[in-house]
């Protein structure tokens, strides 16, 4: 009886204070940015520091060989999983990396405020109407979060809910949200039928059912009113918009959903597929705000690769931006794009960020213009700002390439590397073709001194813009005569790619040379930068963030990033 007494007490005063630590800890996180991952890992111990407690009153306070070895035992174990911890990206869930308060202008809401909407069930007769089902799922969520009302999970994360055996409560307990949307779409006579069904998460009641029949042309006004009544059924504060719902051209719209999922793929390969299915549409219906919005956002990211020069890309950027303005000066995406050119084109930060924030406003769920608000905050040191929005980006799409790209950068640049690493394997998990996870392996593997992993990596990290065969062949040999993989990666870039790759060598020369391999030919790197100086190419923000690199003492350094105004 007295020992059990003495165990509750010891566990009381442990108890009490492990709050106080994760306190204390979580305040000087925020307050000096440490690394975040390091309240995962505390919490962790402090679980195994129970049962030391236990160990510890069970012996009277004394330690004697049975119960150091219990310890040991305790210990090991601890160990064990906070490794399997930091080796395994998904046991990290994204919420754990929130600290900071987000404030978003929402509308005050019922208990019901935020909704998953899972991928819509295939009852369709042929793969071909995958498209279909991509559509209606992406145009559900996008209306959802355009409302501003309701937190909305993005489709490139719900989107890895397709075929779960997870049941409702464990993915809303993963994605932190208290609703969840069913729906299926079936042929009926020459049209479709979605059916919905929206549940309680937790108790999995149904608060919500119907069935809609339309037409590929009907289906943005079918978004736009289911979107509606949700919102409605949700928060009976939401103000019910009437609009009137124009048809769209049928063929149009399956060229604008397979353009959009292939511009999510973010590859040079994927990119000029994209573009083609949104020329494709614009062919199709001159009237298609979607068409030029996209051949706009994939002439950016083409030049953001690059995989062409900017002085190609540029006017396509403005020409079809331009259209779209004229066809609905006020779209989210227009203020989207605008944000993007003033960031990366004309490193106008300031009307940038004005032009992020406006397209936040109409659609506050949107994850990628959160990213890109978040990064330019990095860009001019507000890294408060940068944080609270890149945390919210993550909430509301935590598995977006990316975003997670994004915020890699974000913890490199403050030097929290276990939290950088941990984004480069979720990454991996993802997306492991990804070119940012290309390119992080084979630095890593190179500072581990693991040149033929190192290896390996870089002829994948240019797979994607030269012939496979000819890159594996030039790596190989040229590692075989220098046995470094410094000089490896320098002599791709400046021998092997100038006659086989499409790339913007300027950039790729200036990028390798400045993160990857600083003090190797400075004069060559100098000569690049004044290149893309001249061409404005949208890489040039990043050499303006101070991360050690040995040329940031280098007067042309400094004079190149007082003449765009970065100093």
């Amino acid at each position: 009886m007295k020992l059990g007494k003495t165990i509750w007490k010891n566990l009381a005063i442990y108890l009490g204070s492990a709050w106080v630590i994760m306190e204390a800890l979580n305040f000087f996180i925020e307050r000096y940015h440490l690394e975040p991952m390091l309240l995962d890992i505390v919490i962790i111990l402090l679980f195994f520091g129970i049962l030391t407690t236990v160990i510890y009153s069970s012996f009277s306070g004394r330690w004697n060989r049975v119960a150091i070895a219990a310890q040991i035992l305790n210990s090991v174990f601890a160990l064990l999983v906070v490794g399997y911890f930091l080796m395994n990206p998904l046991n990290l869930n994204p919420r754990s990396l929130h600290f900071a308060s987000i404030n978003i202008n929402k509308s005050s809401l019922s208990e019901f405020s935020s909704v998953a909407v899972l991928p819509v069930q295939n009852n369709l007769p042929n793969n071909e109407n995958d498209y279909l089902l991509a559509g209606f799922h992406d145009g559900i969520i996008t209306e959802l979060g355009k409302l501003g009302t309701l937190k909305t999970i993005s489709r490139t994360t719900m989107a890895h809910y397709a075929n779960s055996s997870k049941d409702l409560r464990s993915i809303a307990k993963e994605l932190d949200v208290n609703t969840v949307l069913e729906s299926s779409l079936s042929p009926s006579q020459g049209q479709f039928v979605l059916r919905v069904r929206l549940l309680d998460a937790f108790s999995e009641d149904l608060l919500w059912s119907d069935e809609f029949k339309t037409t590929v042309s009907e289906m943005p006004g079918l978004f736009e009113t289911v979107s509606q009544i949700i919102a409605t059924k949700l928060d009976p504060n939401t103000i019910e918009n009437v609009r009137v719902h124009e048809e769209v051209n049928h063929e149009a719209y399956i060229e604008i959903v397979k353009g959009n999922i292939l511009l999510q793929k973010f590859t040079s390969s994927a990119l000029w597929e994209a573009l083609n299915h949104f020329q494709k549409t614009i062919h199709l219906d001159s009237m298609n705000i979607e068409g030029y919005l996209g051949v706009a956002k994939a002439w950016i990211y083409l030049q953001q690769l690059s995989v062409v020069n900017p002085q190609r890309a540029r006017p396509y950027i403005y020409e079809y931006y331009l259209l779209a303005k004229e066809l609905e000066p006020d779209h989210w995406q227009i203020h989207y794009i605008d944000a993007a050119i003033k960031f990366f084109i004309e490193f106008n930060f300031d009307e940038g960020i004005k032009s992020a924030l406006r397209s936040i406003e109409q659609n506050p769920n949107n994850s990628d213009s959160r990213s890109l608000l978040a990064h330019c905050y990095m860009i001019t040191g507000d890294w408060q700002k940068a944080w609270e929005q890149m945390r919210y980006a993550k909430e509301i799409d935590p598995l977006n390439p990316q975003v997670i790209g994004f915020e890699f950068l974000m913890f490199g640049q403050q030097g929290k590397f276990l939290s950088a690493i941990k984004s480069m394997e979720l990454l991996a998990a993802i997306d492991p073709d990804n070119l940012f996870y290309r390119t992080f392996s084979t630095v890593k593997n190179r500072d581990l001194g693991n040149d033929k992993e190192a290896i390996k990596w870089l002829k994948l990290q240019y797979s994607d813009i030269s012939d496979d065969l000819a890159i594996e062949r030039f790596v190989e040999e040229t590692y075989k005569e220098t046995s470094s993989v410094g000089e490896t990666w320098y002599r791709v870039v400046t021998e092997f790619c100038p006659s086989n790759c499409e790339a913007y060598l300027p950039a790729l020369i200036t990028r390798t040379l400045y993160s990857f391999y600083p003090g190797h030919n400075d004069d060559l790197l100098f000569e690049n930068l004044v290149i893309m100086i001249q061409d404005g190419h949208p890489d040039l923000p990043y050499f303006n963030i101070k991360d050690g690199s040995p040329i940031q003492n280098d007067p042309r350094y400094i004079k190149a990033m007082q003449d765009l105004g970065f100093w």
